[in-house]
């Protein structure tokens, strides 16, 4: 191995390091677990991890919390961007992640636009974040525990079924994307399909969402 080789790897072994911290500090000091990016860069390390990011056409979950939370500098795409690790990475993942931070900052993508609407998170991110936790359903504040991720479905504990059902994480998907889109929706079996009651609760805790119970639809801002 060559000196460049090895600077190379010393440099990724530090960005490896900084992408574990960040983890830490935000847990630390704002109190947010952003598990499924712990699971990430246990699964792939540091370095891959900030790729597929990078490569995902969707802003994260975690990203818009810290983003609310007012700690831009606790963001992947910070580390990304600061002069020693940016070697790292093409042109055009700087170039994304220097995109996401003047966007969020200017709450641009926050506020959909006629002919502009806001990005939805990726919801498989979300619901993996949220293993574990009980959230309650907008009309009558039911439990809705989430088990575990299995496949392409979120496993959902009720007190008629509290072992757990599936639910297809698709659905979830399918109704964000709706409501980022249009800027509202309807949340009925009619509207987001079977479990519509989970979807509705799961798409309320969203940063900026605005739940509605009589009658009940969600909407952004």
């Amino acid at each position: 191995m060559d000196d460049i080789e090895k600077e190379r790897q010393r440099v990724i072994a530090r960005f490896d390091s900084e992408m574990e911290e960040i983890y830490f500090r935000a847990k630390r000091e704002i109190k947010y677990n952003a598990t499924y990016f712990l699971q990430m860069l246990k699964e792939h390390g540091g370095l891959a991890t900030a790729h597929r990011l990078l490569a995902s056409h969707s802003i994260g979950y975690g990203f818009a919390e810290l983003l609310l939370a007012g700690r831009p500098d606790l963001t992947m795409e910070t580390l990304v961007l600061r002069p020693e690790f940016s070697a790292l990475f093409s042109p055009e993942e700087l170039a994304v992640a220097a995109e996401r931070l003047q966007t969020q900052s200017t709450g641009a993508a926050d506020k959909p636009t006629p002919g502009h609407p806001a990005q939805a998170p990726d919801m498989r991110e979300i619901l993996q974040a949220r293993v574990g936790e009980t959230i309650y359903t907008m009309a009558h504040g039911k439990p809705n525990r989430l088990l575990r991720i299995e496949d392409h479905n979120v496993i959902v504990g009720t007190y008629k079924s509290p072992l757990g059902e599936p639910v297809p994480i698709e659905w979830v998907q399918a109704a964000a994307d709706r409501l980022y889109h249009d800027g509202e929706l309807e949340i009925s079996v009619a509207s987001v399909r079977y479990r519509s009651a989970f979807i509705g609760a799961i798409l309320s805790t969203l940063p900026g969402v605005r739940p509605s119970t009589d009658p009940r639809w969600l909407r952004l801002g």
